[in-house]
Protein backbone atom coordinates (compact mmCIF):
# COMPACT_ATOMS: atom_id res chain seq x y z
CA UNK A 1 0.00 0.00 0.00
CA UNK A 2 3.22 2.33 0.69
CA UNK A 3 4.73 1.80 -2.55
CA UNK A 4 1.03 2.44 -4.35
CA UNK A 5 0.83 5.81 -2.44
CA UNK A 6 4.21 6.40 -3.27
CA UNK A 7 3.67 5.19 -7.06
CA UNK A 8 0.76 7.84 -7.00
CA UNK A 9 2.14 11.06 -5.64
CA UNK A 10 5.18 10.79 -7.55
CA UNK A 11 2.42 9.99 -11.33
CA UNK A 12 0.89 13.15 -9.98
CA UNK A 13 3.34 15.26 -9.57
CA UNK A 14 4.82 14.23 -13.03
CA UNK A 15 0.79 14.50 -14.88
CA UNK A 16 0.78 18.09 -13.04
CA UNK A 17 4.59 19.76 -12.66
CA UNK A 18 5.85 18.52 -16.32
CA UNK A 19 4.10 20.82 -18.09
CA UNK A 20 2.99 22.80 -15.17
CA UNK A 21 3.59 26.05 -13.67
CA UNK A 22 6.10 27.14 -11.20
CA UNK A 23 7.43 30.26 -10.54
CA UNK A 24 10.17 31.18 -12.88
CA UNK A 25 9.81 28.43 -15.01
CA UNK A 26 8.17 28.09 -18.52
CA UNK A 27 7.57 31.94 -18.34
CA UNK A 28 7.49 33.68 -21.94
CA UNK A 29 9.31 36.69 -22.39
CA UNK A 30 9.03 39.21 -25.27
CA UNK A 31 11.75 41.59 -26.50
CA UNK A 32 10.43 44.68 -28.10
CA UNK A 33 8.84 44.27 -31.12
CA UNK A 34 7.89 40.89 -30.71
CA UNK A 35 4.55 39.51 -31.92
CA UNK A 36 2.14 39.10 -28.83
CA UNK A 37 -1.02 36.81 -29.39
CA UNK A 38 -4.21 37.94 -29.09
CA UNK A 39 -6.49 34.37 -29.27
CA UNK A 40 -9.78 33.83 -29.08
CA UNK A 41 -11.97 31.50 -27.10
CA UNK A 42 -15.09 30.22 -27.43
CA UNK A 43 -18.42 32.79 -26.75
CA UNK A 44 -20.13 32.29 -23.29
CA UNK A 45 -23.47 33.07 -21.85
CA UNK A 46 -24.87 33.04 -18.68
CA UNK A 47 -28.30 32.86 -19.80
CA UNK A 48 -27.97 30.20 -22.02
CA UNK A 49 -25.09 28.36 -20.39
CA UNK A 50 -24.35 26.98 -23.89
CA UNK A 51 -20.66 28.15 -25.13
CA UNK A 52 -19.87 28.07 -29.01
CA UNK A 53 -17.62 28.64 -31.05
CA UNK A 54 -15.67 32.50 -31.71
CA UNK A 55 -16.48 32.18 -35.46
CA UNK A 56 -19.92 30.94 -35.61
CA UNK A 57 -20.60 34.29 -35.88
CA UNK A 58 -19.43 36.36 -38.89
CA UNK A 59 -16.29 38.04 -37.19
CA UNK A 60 -13.34 39.08 -38.67
CA UNK A 61 -11.42 35.45 -39.65
CA UNK A 62 -6.96 35.88 -39.44
CA UNK A 63 -5.67 35.67 -42.43
CA UNK A 64 -4.77 32.37 -43.99
CA UNK A 65 -7.02 30.32 -42.18
CA UNK A 66 -8.54 29.61 -38.48
CA UNK A 67 -6.19 27.61 -36.58
CA UNK A 68 -7.26 26.05 -33.30
CA UNK A 69 -4.37 26.06 -30.81
CA UNK A 70 -3.09 23.14 -28.98
CA UNK A 71 -5.11 22.14 -27.00
CA UNK A 72 -5.45 19.13 -23.83
CA UNK A 73 -8.02 17.02 -22.69
CA UNK A 74 -8.78 19.37 -19.75
CA UNK A 75 -9.53 22.34 -22.11
CA UNK A 76 -11.91 20.20 -24.52
CA UNK A 77 -14.08 19.42 -20.90
CA UNK A 78 -13.89 22.63 -20.20
CA UNK A 79 -15.70 23.87 -23.50
CA UNK A 80 -12.70 25.81 -24.26
CA UNK A 81 -12.07 26.38 -27.87
CA UNK A 82 -9.31 28.23 -28.42
CA UNK A 83 -8.04 29.72 -31.61
CA UNK A 84 -5.86 32.77 -33.64
CA UNK A 85 -7.10 36.19 -34.45
CA UNK A 86 -6.50 39.12 -37.02
CA UNK A 87 -5.65 41.12 -34.01
CA UNK A 88 -2.19 42.08 -34.13
CA UNK A 89 -0.15 43.32 -31.21
CA UNK A 90 3.46 43.95 -31.02
CA UNK A 91 5.66 44.71 -27.87
CA UNK A 92 5.22 48.38 -26.84
CA UNK A 93 4.07 49.54 -30.17
CA UNK A 94 1.30 51.27 -30.11
CA UNK A 95 -1.38 50.93 -32.69
CA UNK A 96 -3.76 53.88 -33.73
CA UNK A 97 -7.04 52.90 -35.57
CA UNK A 98 -5.89 49.79 -37.06
CA UNK A 99 -8.97 48.10 -39.25
CA UNK A 100 -9.05 44.47 -39.24
CA UNK A 101 -12.47 44.01 -41.43
CA UNK A 102 -15.43 45.04 -42.74
CA UNK A 103 -18.54 42.96 -42.46
CA UNK A 104 -21.58 43.47 -44.50
CA UNK A 105 -24.82 42.62 -42.67
CA UNK A 106 -28.33 43.28 -43.81
CA UNK A 107 -30.51 46.58 -43.63
CA UNK A 108 -32.15 47.57 -40.36
CA UNK A 109 -35.20 45.37 -38.97
CA UNK A 110 -38.57 47.21 -39.21
CA UNK A 111 -41.97 45.80 -39.90
CA UNK A 112 -42.10 46.04 -43.11
CA UNK A 113 -38.21 44.52 -43.59
CA UNK A 114 -39.90 41.38 -41.64
CA UNK A 115 -42.81 40.81 -43.77
CA UNK A 116 -40.66 40.96 -47.11
CA UNK A 117 -38.38 38.25 -45.52
CA UNK A 118 -41.40 36.42 -44.12
CA UNK A 119 -42.11 36.19 -48.50
CA UNK A 120 -38.73 36.01 -49.49
CA UNK A 121 -35.95 33.49 -48.68
CA UNK A 122 -33.74 36.00 -46.17
CA UNK A 123 -30.36 36.50 -47.28
CA UNK A 124 -27.19 35.89 -46.14
CA UNK A 125 -26.60 39.47 -44.68
CA UNK A 126 -29.49 39.53 -43.15
CA UNK A 127 -29.38 35.81 -41.46
CA UNK A 128 -25.81 37.34 -39.79
CA UNK A 129 -28.23 40.15 -38.35
CA UNK A 130 -30.69 37.86 -37.04
CA UNK A 131 -27.69 35.76 -35.44
CA UNK A 132 -26.16 38.87 -34.10
CA UNK A 133 -29.37 40.38 -32.40
CA UNK A 134 -29.94 36.63 -31.24
CA UNK A 135 -26.59 36.41 -29.89
CA UNK A 136 -26.80 40.02 -28.07
CA UNK A 137 -30.13 38.83 -27.01
CA UNK A 138 -28.61 36.05 -25.00
CA UNK A 139 -26.31 37.76 -22.86
CA UNK A 140 -23.18 36.55 -25.08
CA UNK A 141 -19.97 37.49 -24.12
CA UNK A 142 -16.61 37.33 -26.45
CA UNK A 143 -13.32 35.75 -24.34
CA UNK A 144 -9.66 37.00 -25.56
CA UNK A 145 -6.89 35.98 -24.23
CA UNK A 146 -3.55 37.30 -24.11
CA UNK A 147 -0.60 35.62 -22.68
CA UNK A 148 -3.37 33.51 -21.48
CA UNK A 149 -4.43 36.33 -19.41
CA UNK A 150 -8.01 37.25 -19.82
CA UNK A 151 -9.16 40.74 -20.09
CA UNK A 152 -10.87 43.20 -18.03
CA UNK A 153 -13.30 44.96 -19.67
CA UNK A 154 -14.75 48.56 -19.37
CA UNK A 155 -17.44 51.16 -20.65
CA UNK A 156 -17.44 54.49 -20.62
CA UNK A 157 -20.91 56.35 -20.68
CA UNK A 158 -21.76 59.77 -19.20
CA UNK A 159 -21.53 58.70 -16.12
CA UNK A 160 -18.13 57.50 -15.57
CA UNK A 161 -16.71 54.35 -16.52
CA UNK A 162 -17.97 51.20 -15.84
CA UNK A 163 -15.90 48.15 -14.70
CA UNK A 164 -17.54 44.54 -16.02
CA UNK A 165 -14.91 42.59 -14.70
CA UNK A 166 -12.47 39.53 -16.17
CA UNK A 167 -15.50 37.19 -17.38
CA UNK A 168 -15.58 38.18 -21.30
CA UNK A 169 -16.82 41.48 -22.63
CA UNK A 170 -20.40 41.82 -24.50
CA UNK A 171 -20.84 41.61 -28.60
CA UNK A 172 -23.46 44.68 -28.57
CA UNK A 173 -26.14 45.95 -26.67
CA UNK A 174 -30.51 46.82 -26.83
CA UNK A 175 -31.03 50.52 -26.46
CA UNK A 176 -34.64 51.62 -24.78
CA UNK A 177 -36.17 51.54 -28.57
CA UNK A 178 -34.77 48.14 -28.65
CA UNK A 179 -32.35 48.91 -31.19
CA UNK A 180 -29.32 46.79 -31.57
CA UNK A 181 -25.87 48.26 -31.43
CA UNK A 182 -22.06 46.62 -31.55
CA UNK A 183 -18.94 47.19 -30.19
CA UNK A 184 -17.01 47.48 -33.15
CA UNK A 185 -14.04 49.16 -31.79
CA UNK A 186 -11.98 48.22 -29.00
CA UNK A 187 -8.89 49.76 -27.00
CA UNK A 188 -6.86 47.19 -26.36
CA UNK A 189 -4.11 48.58 -23.18
CA UNK A 190 -1.35 46.29 -22.00
CA UNK A 191 0.48 46.20 -19.10
CA UNK A 192 4.10 45.14 -19.13
CA UNK A 193 6.86 44.61 -16.49
CA UNK A 194 10.51 44.15 -17.33
CA UNK A 195 12.06 41.08 -16.72
CA UNK A 196 15.25 41.65 -14.04
CA UNK A 197 18.09 41.05 -15.15
CA UNK A 198 17.24 40.59 -18.07
CA UNK A 199 17.58 43.62 -20.65
CA UNK A 200 15.15 44.25 -23.46
CA UNK A 201 12.81 41.49 -22.66
CA UNK A 202 9.30 42.17 -21.03
CA UNK A 203 6.45 40.37 -19.35
CA UNK A 204 2.52 40.88 -20.08
CA UNK A 205 0.84 41.90 -16.56
CA UNK A 206 -2.17 43.02 -17.04
CA UNK A 207 -4.42 42.91 -20.36
CA UNK A 208 -7.53 45.65 -20.37
CA UNK A 209 -9.86 46.07 -23.32
CA UNK A 210 -12.15 49.48 -23.76
CA UNK A 211 -15.65 49.18 -25.53
CA UNK A 212 -17.10 51.81 -27.72
CA UNK A 213 -19.30 51.70 -30.65
CA UNK A 214 -18.50 53.97 -33.42
CA UNK A 215 -20.39 54.71 -36.65
CA UNK A 216 -18.42 55.12 -39.79
CA UNK A 217 -15.18 55.67 -37.86
CA UNK A 218 -12.90 56.11 -41.23
CA UNK A 219 -14.88 58.83 -41.90
CA UNK A 220 -15.65 60.29 -38.70
CA UNK A 221 -12.51 59.61 -36.56
CA UNK A 222 -9.42 61.47 -37.42
CA UNK A 223 -6.93 58.78 -36.26
CA UNK A 224 -9.03 56.54 -39.13
CA UNK A 225 -8.64 59.34 -41.54
CA UNK A 226 -5.27 60.21 -41.06
CA UNK A 227 -1.98 58.56 -39.55
CA UNK A 228 -2.08 60.36 -36.14
CA UNK A 229 -0.82 59.47 -32.87
CA UNK A 230 -4.20 59.61 -31.05
CA UNK A 231 -6.03 56.63 -28.88
CA UNK A 232 -9.85 57.30 -29.57
CA UNK A 233 -11.71 58.58 -26.65
CA UNK A 234 -15.36 58.10 -25.68
CA UNK A 235 -16.18 62.05 -26.95
CA UNK A 236 -14.91 61.32 -30.03
CA UNK A 237 -16.97 57.76 -30.54
CA UNK A 238 -19.49 60.03 -28.72
CA UNK A 239 -19.48 62.61 -31.34
CA UNK A 240 -19.32 60.41 -34.19
CA UNK A 241 -22.66 58.31 -32.87
CA UNK A 242 -23.15 54.16 -32.59
CA UNK A 243 -22.45 51.45 -34.81
CA UNK A 244 -26.20 49.76 -35.34
CA UNK A 245 -25.90 46.24 -35.84
CA UNK A 246 -27.05 46.71 -40.36
CA UNK A 247 -25.22 47.38 -43.40
CA UNK A 248 -21.18 47.76 -43.34
CA UNK A 249 -19.79 47.47 -39.80
CA UNK A 250 -16.25 48.19 -39.83
CA UNK A 251 -13.90 46.60 -37.10
CA UNK A 252 -10.94 48.76 -35.83
CA UNK A 253 -8.63 48.50 -32.47
CA UNK A 254 -6.41 50.55 -30.93
CA UNK A 255 -2.96 49.07 -29.23
CA UNK A 256 -1.56 50.73 -26.01
CA UNK A 257 1.41 49.90 -24.23
CA UNK A 258 2.04 50.79 -20.00
CA UNK A 259 4.76 49.93 -17.83
CA UNK A 260 3.87 48.70 -14.76
CA UNK A 261 5.26 47.57 -11.57
CA UNK A 262 3.24 44.48 -10.94
CA UNK A 263 5.73 41.66 -11.32
CA UNK A 264 4.62 38.55 -13.57
CA UNK A 265 4.36 36.38 -10.22
CA UNK A 266 1.55 38.94 -9.01
CA UNK A 267 -0.12 39.44 -12.26
CA UNK A 268 -3.51 37.23 -11.46
CA UNK A 269 -3.87 39.42 -8.09
CA UNK A 270 -6.05 41.95 -9.95
CA UNK A 271 -8.53 39.07 -11.12
CA UNK A 272 -9.29 38.33 -8.07
CA UNK A 273 -11.22 41.34 -7.11
CA UNK A 274 -14.58 41.37 -7.36
CA UNK A 275 -16.54 44.23 -9.41
CA UNK A 276 -20.23 45.40 -8.39
CA UNK A 277 -21.10 43.70 -11.86
CA UNK A 278 -19.43 40.54 -11.73
CA UNK A 279 -21.98 37.57 -12.28
CA UNK A 280 -19.72 35.51 -9.57
CA UNK A 281 -21.78 37.19 -7.10
CA UNK A 282 -24.39 34.90 -7.45
CA UNK A 283 -22.75 31.73 -7.26
CA UNK A 284 -22.14 32.78 -3.69
CA UNK A 285 -25.50 33.84 -2.79
CA UNK A 286 -26.68 30.05 -3.98
CA UNK A 287 -23.86 28.55 -2.20
CA UNK A 288 -24.62 30.21 1.16
CA UNK A 289 -28.25 29.68 0.51
CA UNK A 290 -27.53 26.18 0.47
CA UNK A 291 -25.63 25.98 3.33
CA UNK A 292 -27.76 28.04 5.40
CA UNK A 293 -30.68 24.84 4.55
CA UNK A 294 -28.32 22.14 4.97
CA UNK A 295 -26.93 24.02 8.60
CA UNK A 296 -31.30 24.47 9.71
CA UNK A 297 -32.33 20.90 8.96
CA UNK A 298 -28.88 19.06 10.46
CA UNK A 299 -30.21 21.55 13.88
CA UNK A 300 -33.97 20.45 13.26
CA UNK A 301 -33.50 16.10 12.65
CA UNK A 302 -30.74 16.55 15.99
CA UNK A 303 -33.15 18.48 17.74
CA UNK A 304 -35.51 15.51 17.29
CA UNK A 305 -32.99 12.85 18.00
CA UNK A 306 -31.91 14.52 21.13
CA UNK A 307 -35.52 15.02 22.47
CA UNK A 308 -36.43 11.38 22.13
CA UNK A 309 -33.14 9.84 23.54
CA UNK A 310 -33.81 12.26 26.76
CA UNK A 311 -37.46 10.82 26.76
CA UNK A 312 -36.06 7.40 26.86
CA UNK A 313 -33.07 8.36 29.29
CA UNK A 314 -35.25 9.18 31.95
CA UNK A 315 -37.29 6.33 31.64
CA UNK A 316 -34.82 3.90 32.29
CA UNK A 317 -33.20 5.64 34.68
CA UNK A 318 -36.96 6.14 37.13
CA UNK A 319 -38.08 3.74 39.59
CA UNK A 320 -39.95 1.41 37.58
CA UNK A 321 -43.42 -0.30 40.12
CA UNK A 322 -44.27 -3.92 39.00
CA UNK A 323 -46.49 -2.66 36.10
CA UNK A 324 -43.30 -0.77 34.39
CA UNK A 325 -40.80 -4.02 34.93
CA UNK A 326 -43.34 -5.99 32.96
CA UNK A 327 -43.56 -3.63 30.19
CA UNK A 328 -39.62 -3.20 30.43
CA UNK A 329 -39.01 -7.01 29.66
CA UNK A 330 -40.47 -5.82 26.06
CA UNK A 331 -37.59 -3.77 24.93
CA UNK A 332 -38.55 -0.33 23.19
CA UNK A 333 -37.04 2.85 22.37
CA UNK A 334 -32.80 2.93 21.95
CA UNK A 335 -32.40 -0.77 23.30
CA UNK A 336 -34.35 -1.72 20.56
CA UNK A 337 -30.51 -1.60 18.27
CA UNK A 338 -28.25 -1.86 20.95
CA UNK A 339 -27.17 -5.31 18.75
CA UNK A 340 -27.63 -3.75 15.78
CA UNK A 341 -24.06 -2.37 16.03
CA UNK A 342 -22.16 -5.65 15.79
CA UNK A 343 -24.56 -6.86 12.93
CA UNK A 344 -23.54 -6.93 8.62
CA UNK A 345 -26.07 -4.77 7.53
CA UNK A 346 -27.90 -5.97 4.50
CA UNK A 347 -26.63 -4.46 2.18
CA UNK A 348 -22.73 -5.07 2.40
CA UNK A 349 -21.65 -5.25 -0.67
CA UNK A 350 -23.56 -1.70 -1.65
CA UNK A 351 -22.14 0.14 1.18
CA UNK A 352 -18.59 -1.38 0.56
CA UNK A 353 -18.98 -0.06 -2.96
CA UNK A 354 -20.14 3.23 -1.53
CA UNK A 355 -17.41 3.66 0.37
CA UNK A 356 -14.53 2.91 -1.08
CA UNK A 357 -15.63 5.41 -4.28
CA UNK A 358 -15.75 7.91 -1.51
CA UNK A 359 -12.48 7.54 -0.20
CA UNK A 360 -11.09 7.80 -4.17
CA UNK A 361 -12.68 11.19 -4.64
CA UNK A 362 -11.51 12.50 -1.17
CA UNK A 363 -8.10 11.45 -1.87
CA UNK A 364 -8.24 12.82 -5.65
CA UNK A 365 -10.01 16.44 -4.03
CA UNK A 366 -6.97 16.31 -1.38
CA UNK A 367 -4.06 15.20 -4.20
CA UNK A 368 -5.21 18.55 -6.60
CA UNK A 369 -5.61 20.88 -3.78
CA UNK A 370 -1.70 20.25 -2.94
CA UNK A 371 -1.24 20.37 -6.94
CA UNK A 372 -3.04 23.70 -7.28
CA UNK A 373 -0.90 25.15 -3.58
CA UNK A 374 2.16 23.90 -4.57
CA UNK A 375 1.75 25.64 -8.17
CA UNK A 376 1.62 22.48 -11.05
CA UNK A 377 -1.93 23.34 -11.51
CA UNK A 378 -2.04 27.10 -12.02
CA UNK A 379 -4.58 29.19 -13.99
CA UNK A 380 -1.61 30.28 -16.35
CA UNK A 381 -2.33 26.77 -17.96
CA UNK A 382 -5.59 25.84 -18.96
CA UNK A 383 -7.22 22.46 -18.50
CA UNK A 384 -4.59 21.75 -16.37
CA UNK A 385 -6.59 21.24 -13.46
CA UNK A 386 -9.18 18.98 -15.10
CA UNK A 387 -6.68 16.91 -16.10
CA UNK A 388 -4.69 16.94 -12.43
CA UNK A 389 -8.61 15.51 -11.62
CA UNK A 390 -9.00 13.27 -13.52
CA UNK A 391 -5.60 11.55 -13.30
CA UNK A 392 -5.50 11.80 -9.49
CA UNK A 393 -8.97 10.06 -9.69
CA UNK A 394 -7.86 7.06 -12.06
CA UNK A 395 -4.98 6.43 -9.50
CA UNK A 396 -6.39 6.78 -6.66
CA UNK A 397 -8.66 3.84 -7.60
CA UNK A 398 -6.04 1.95 -6.16
CA UNK A 399 -7.24 3.00 -2.47
CA UNK A 400 -10.88 2.58 -3.34
CA UNK A 401 -10.77 -1.15 -4.47
CA UNK A 402 -8.58 -1.63 -1.12
CA UNK A 403 -10.60 0.31 0.99
CA UNK A 404 -13.65 -1.58 -0.72
CA UNK A 405 -12.80 -4.99 -0.06
CA UNK A 406 -11.35 -4.75 3.15
CA UNK A 407 -14.72 -3.12 4.60
CA UNK A 408 -16.29 -5.83 2.66
CA UNK A 409 -14.10 -8.88 4.10
CA UNK A 410 -14.74 -7.23 7.75
CA UNK A 411 -18.99 -7.46 6.93
CA UNK A 412 -17.98 -11.68 6.71
CA UNK A 413 -18.43 -11.16 2.53
CA UNK A 414 -17.29 -14.03 0.62
CA UNK A 415 -17.03 -12.46 -2.78
CA UNK A 416 -14.50 -9.65 -2.46
CA UNK A 417 -13.45 -9.44 -6.48
CA UNK A 418 -16.83 -9.15 -7.41
CA UNK A 419 -17.02 -5.74 -4.64
CA UNK A 420 -13.57 -4.55 -6.71
CA UNK A 421 -15.12 -4.91 -9.90
CA UNK A 422 -18.34 -3.12 -8.44
CA UNK A 423 -16.57 -0.48 -7.16
CA UNK A 424 -14.22 0.44 -10.43
CA UNK A 425 -17.21 -0.02 -12.64
CA UNK A 426 -20.13 1.87 -10.37
CA UNK A 427 -19.71 5.47 -9.98
CA UNK A 428 -17.72 6.23 -13.46
CA UNK A 429 -20.67 4.03 -15.43
CA UNK A 430 -23.69 6.40 -13.90
CA UNK A 431 -21.27 9.73 -14.55
CA UNK A 432 -20.12 8.48 -17.45
CA UNK A 433 -23.85 8.22 -18.71
CA UNK A 434 -25.00 11.52 -17.66
CA UNK A 435 -21.51 13.08 -19.25
CA UNK A 436 -22.32 11.24 -22.27
CA UNK A 437 -26.26 12.48 -22.29
CA UNK A 438 -25.15 16.06 -21.86
CA UNK A 439 -22.61 15.94 -24.55
CA UNK A 440 -25.11 14.47 -26.99
CA UNK A 441 -26.84 17.80 -26.35
CA UNK A 442 -24.61 20.09 -26.71
CA UNK A 443 -23.71 18.39 -29.57
CA UNK A 444 -27.34 19.09 -30.57
CA UNK A 445 -27.63 22.56 -29.58
CA UNK A 446 -23.99 23.23 -32.00
CA UNK A 447 -22.04 23.78 -28.68
CA UNK A 448 -18.44 24.35 -28.26
CA UNK A 449 -18.74 22.25 -24.70
CA UNK A 450 -19.72 18.93 -26.93
CA UNK A 451 -16.37 16.78 -26.57
CA UNK A 452 -15.58 15.63 -29.96
CA UNK A 453 -15.61 11.85 -29.94
CA UNK A 454 -11.49 10.79 -30.41
CA UNK A 455 -11.19 12.62 -26.81
CA UNK A 456 -14.45 10.74 -25.44
CA UNK A 457 -12.38 7.62 -26.49
CA UNK A 458 -9.29 9.00 -24.57
CA UNK A 459 -11.36 9.35 -21.50
CA UNK A 460 -12.42 5.84 -22.07
CA UNK A 461 -8.97 4.49 -21.87
CA UNK A 462 -7.61 6.67 -19.28
CA UNK A 463 -10.74 4.45 -17.18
Amino acid sequence: MTSAIAITLLSTFLCCGVDGYMPGMGLHSFKSGEIVKLKVNSLTSMKTLLPVSYFRLPFCRPEGSVKLDHENLGEFLSGDRIMNSPYILKMKEDSYCEKVCKVYLGPPLTPDTKKKNGKEKPTKQILDTLQFRKFIRNDYHINWLVDNLPPIAYIEDDNGMNILGSHGFPIGYYDESKIAYIYNHVNIVVDYHEVEGMQNFFRVVKFSVYLLSIKSQEDSIESCKTKSTDHITYKMAKSAGPQPLSNGVQFTYDVEWKNSDISFAHRWDVYLHQTKRDDTGVHWKAICNSLFTVICLFFIIACVLVRNLKKDFARYNSVATEEEIEEAKEESGWKLVHADVFRPPGGALFLSVIVGTGVQILLMSLLTVICALIGFASPNHRGHLVMALLFNYELMGIAAGFVAARLYKTFKGKSWQKCTVMTALGFPCVFFSIFFIMDISAAFYGSSDAVPFLQILLLLSLW
